[in-house]
């Protein structure tokens, strides 16, 4: 059995991918927790696990009353072409 923390992080992984690939537009509104509880098959607090990471790093932006919401991704480009 996958534990409840490897499985956040895979959540918050892939989801930063798909940030990252711009599946998600930016000012747009991101996957519900229900939406991504069904998604995933995991609990509500795995789910805030995942997206609080995503916070933490300026994924997404959580707005008491509108929902989260994709924020802007290029500063992560632009450090990945810094790094190359």
């Amino acid at each position: 059995m996958i534990s409840p923390k490897v499985k956040y992080l895979s959540i918050y992984e892939e989801l930063k991918k798909e940030i990252n690939e711009g599946k998600y537009p930016v000012g747009q509104p991101f996957l519900t927790e229900p939406e991504l509880q069904e998604k995933y098959g995991v609990s509500r607090i795995t789910v805030r696990h995942a997206l609080q990471l995503l916070v933490d790093e300026g994924f997404i932006k959580r707005i008491h009353g509108v929902g989260t919401i994709a924020v802007s991704y290029t500063h992560l480009r632009a450090h990945e072409t810094k790094a190359n």
